[in-house]
């Protein structure tokens, strides 16, 4: 029927986003939701590699860090490198029916094939993060442009995060985008 009984999460964070991160692992917990955070600046691609790739599915996992459409920067980039899109699609894990979302900049842009194939010479961007995780059977909320928040407080793309997961929590009955489309109202009204 389409509803996401959601029983874990999985939060990972650093740099300016730990705060957001934070908030958002509290709120799972507050929800029930049995979590796993890694908010810290040491986490490595393969760490994260571990936790959503090769551990049970989450049902809700938020992934606040650096990217580019097609490429995840881990908080310890010289440990290990760089987490692709690619990697997802190339996954055996099953993601269906998982709600993943991010703060970081260009994480839901879908660029089309022929675009990165005729313009994007040289680079390995075959699959974008929208791509990889409708691949398989996973949805992806994310920002299209740049994500923006600072050190002090959740603002900006953390605040409308931040909301988005309180509002997931709110019913068992609320759709994701409903969920998404009152975050945006409630950051508007506020803002």
């Amino acid at each position: 029927d389409g509803q996401l009984f959601a029983e874990t999460g999985l939060v990972y964070g650093y740099d300016f986003l730990k705060d957001s991160s934070t908030q958002i692992a509290e709120e799972f917990a507050r929800q029930g939701l049995q979590t796993t955070a890694r908010i810290d600046d040491e986490w490595t691609a393969d760490d994260l590699r571990q936790a959503l790739l090769q551990s049970p599915q989450h049902d809700l996992v938020s992934l606040n860090a650096h990217f580019a459409h097609f490429l995840l920067q881990p908080a310890d980039l010289e440990a290990g490198g760089l987490f692709s899109a690619t990697e997802i699609v190339s996954s055996t894990v099953d993601l269906s029916g998982t709600i993943n979302y991010s703060v970081g900049c260009h994480s839901g842009l879908n660029v089309c094939d022929v675009c990165t194939t005729e313009f994007g010479k040289g680079l390995d961007a075959d699959n974008d993060f929208a791509q990889a995780f409708a691949s398989q059977g996973a949805s992806i909320i994310g920002n299209t442009g740049f994500g923006y928040g600072v050190d002090a407080a959740p603002t900006l793309s953390e605040e409308l995060m931040s909301l988005y997961t309180a509002n997931l929590g709110q019913s068992q009955d609320v759709a994701v985008g409903d969920a998404l489309r009152q975050a945006k109202q409630t950051y508007a009204l506020n803002s």
